[in-house]
């Protein structure tokens, strides 16, 4: 696993490190690390209902791995404007 982020990376993560990390103190890393934990619990929120709204049309693999960040607005947008429809028209979520 670790090759394969180093390669999708593509050196990134060292100037991540040397640019971000590096600088900072111990409590500022550790809220640095907070706030990326609270970012991934978003991204991971937001892929879990979609695919919940998608009825198992897509993977977990897929949502989290495959769909780029524009497809997944273009879905998102798609399942808001069906809860809108539900909404105003107060038929059952199908």
């Amino acid at each position: 696993m670790q090759q394969s982020i180093q390669k999708c990376a593509g050196g990134r993560l060292f100037k991540f490190f040397r640019r971000q990390i590096v600088a900072l103190s111990q409590p500022d890393i550790l809220k640095l690390v907070d706030d990326l934990e609270i970012e991934i619990k978003q991204i991971k929120d937001q892929r879990y209902r979609l695919g919940w709204y998608m009825r198992g049309s897509f993977s977990y693999h897929d949502l989290m791995y495959k769909i780029s960040r524009e497809d997944l607005e273009i879905l998102n947008n798609i399942v808001k404007d069906n809860i809108d429809t539900v909404e105003k028209t107060r038929l059952p979520l199908l």
